[in-house]
């Protein structure tokens, strides 16, 4: 409290004198109303200044307070890992190295997401679509997906409920022909088929050996375009394809016309939905 009013000694003592020669003014033949007047604006003035003042004071300890706290993190890094060897310290090295990475990736507009936060915030999306709203999704990552993973399933149900809202879903599946056509055939094909048949839903099927000179087009990434405007990028777990392993938030909206962008060049790369069906019925036949 007293720091506070130690600020302030200026103001105090500069609205002190103005009151005292306020208090004055009658004698030296000026009317009670303009000292009266005086009175009133050498309190304002002070105060005004005061409250100015101690309002840059805070903003000049908030930034001092966080220009502190990265040095003190820092150092309690430096010496945690001063005091530690073995195994401890190449584990504990490797998550300053990948704490480190996550945040060079936030500094560049893309905030890292373990799984489990990635598919709340997809299925919150989705549910918090509105009706007339546009939703633009590429399926790179194995198409059993849908079916595997509890996860991708709850997620699926979201987008049934989006489109009986009026939600409008575009979705590309970027297909690898030969596993298709060597691994759960029927099971894969099904799961498309479902959805190529379901209202409300644009669906553009893409061979991924179409793509010549277009392979950085096959990313796994959904955007949604309100109520508030969201992109995320999924990767795959390396050990079992079907499941999401992470996924990046994309914060830098500058980035979001090169997505849409991708995603009409997988539109024109894509074969009609007859294709598909036709496709489909001469393959089921062949089981």
């Amino acid at each position: 409290m007293f720091s506070r009013i130690s600020h302030h000694k200026i103001e105090i003592m500069a609205g002190t004198i103005l009151l005292l020669i306020s208090a004055l003014l009658p004698r030296f033949g000026l009317s009670n109303d303009v000292a009266w007047f005086a009175g009133i604006q050498s309190v304002l003035l002070p105060l005004t200044a005061a409250i100015i003042k101690s309002h840059f004071i805070s903003i000049v300890e908030e930034l001092a307070k966080h220009k502190k706290d990265g040095p003190d993190k820092c150092n309690q890094l430096a010496f945690i890992l001063s005091e530690l060897d073995g195994i401890p310290y190449q584990y504990a090295s490797q998550e300053v190295s990948n704490t480190l990475s996550k945040i060079r990736s936030i500094q560049d507009g893309e905030i890292p997401l373990n799984s489990t936060t990635y598919f709340h915030l997809i299925i919150h999306c989705m549910n918090e679509a509105p009706s007339g709203s546009m939703i633009y999704a590429v399926n790179s990552i194995d198409e059993l997906r849908w079916r595997n993973d509890p996860r991708e399933k709850t997620y699926l149900r979201a987008n049934h409920k989006a489109r009986q809202r009026g939600v409008k879903i575009n979705r590309v599946f970027i297909l690898d022909k030969e596993l298709v056509c060597s691994d759960s055939t029927k099971e894969r094909l099904n799961i498309i088929k479902e959805q190529v048949e379901a209202d409300n839903i644009q669906t553009y099927i893409v061979w991924k050996t179409d793509l010549n000179g277009q392979e950085h087009c096959v990313e796994d990434w959904v955007y949604f375009e309100k109520p508030n405007q969201q992109l995320f990028v999924d990767f795959a777990d390396p050990i079992d394809t079907t499941r999401v392993a992470k996924a990046l938030l994309i914060i830098d909206q500058d980035k979001y016309q090169q997505y849409i962008k991708d995603f009409r060049i997988l539109c024109d790369a894509s074969i009609t939905n007859q294709e598909f069906i036709e496709f489909y019925n001469k393959l089921i036949k062949q089981l």
